[in-house]
């Protein structure tokens, strides 16, 4: 039979190792949670609007339309 000193750290050793699966485990879901996160992300489509150059003569003649739709209210 071995010692109780033995026993003992042989009891703690399998509680360490008991301890250290669950984290892992924890660690391991918690992975598993991100990438799901990631991979909803990455099915979004981000529209972001590009600007435009647009001429001034464009710009000054659409000034003009709006002000002469406002005459004719």
């Amino acid at each position: 039979m071995p010692s109780k000193l033995k026993q003992r750290r042989l009891r703690r050793l399998k509680a360490d190792v008991a301890w250290w699966r669950e984290e892992a485990e924890d660690c391991r879901s918690r992975l598993l949670e991100l990438a799901g996160e990631i991979d909803r992300v990455r099915a979004q489509i981000v529209r972001v609007p590009m600007p435009v150059v647009v001429p001034s003569a464009l710009i000054a003649e659409l000034a003009m339309e709006k002000a002469v739709e406002r005459l004719n209210d």
